[in-house]
């Protein structure tokens, strides 16, 4: 039976597969600007570690990304897991539904939602929808995480000669 290192340096070893093809991502699709613009707006928005995650309260940036990770990642609506952040006084189940038909993603895929309290010290600007996380919550979205990683590397690579392994977006590697 194998060891927990040697469990850990076979799904490390499988992220850096994932890695090596979102390089090879990048190099397809580099003068395609819709990529770019997913991939910078991912860079800015996107979570770097734990499944790949995009958070934002513009409607048209989140479905900008729901395009983009459906045309690059074959990732379709209901891959996708929503977790909403509200202010006190919004109605949950209406924004809810407000999401669910702009995004298309079923409301059986909504998590319970964020709300935050009253004189908490938390920004006061009522976003009216709310901030979103769309969440890839298919099998494997870690590996889409470290493709969209790899491809960000090679971004950054091309753009200021950064080289960016997969090590530099985890916190800790005990077996890298």
């Amino acid at each position: 039976m194998l060891g927990i290192k040697a469990i850990q340096k076979f799904f490390w070893k499988k992220r850096c597969e994932a890695f090596q093809r979102g390089l090879l991502r990048y190099r397809h699709h580099r003068t395609d600007p819709e990529f770019i613009a997913g991939l910078m707006l991912y860079w800015a928005e996107g979570t770097k570690h734990q499944g790949a995650s995009v958070s934002n309260s513009d409607p048209r940036l989140i479905r900008f990304m729901m395009k983009w990770f459906r045309r690059y990642y074959e990732i379709s609506p209901i891959e996708f897991s929503i977790h909403l952040h509200l202010h006190t006084g919004q109605n949950e189940n209406k924004m809810k539904r407000y999401w669910s038909d702009m995004t298309k993603v079923p409301l059986d895929n909504f998590h319970k939602s964020f709300v935050k309290p009253e004189g908490s010290g938390y920004r006061k600007n009522h976003l009216y929808n709310g901030t979103v996380k769309l969440r890839v919550k298919r099998k494997g979205s870690t590996y889409t995480l470290f493709e969209i990683l790899g491809s960000l590397a090679a971004f950054l690579h091309a753009s200021i000669g950064n080289t960016i392994k997969p090590e530099a977006w985890m916190k800790k590697l005990p077996y890298a």
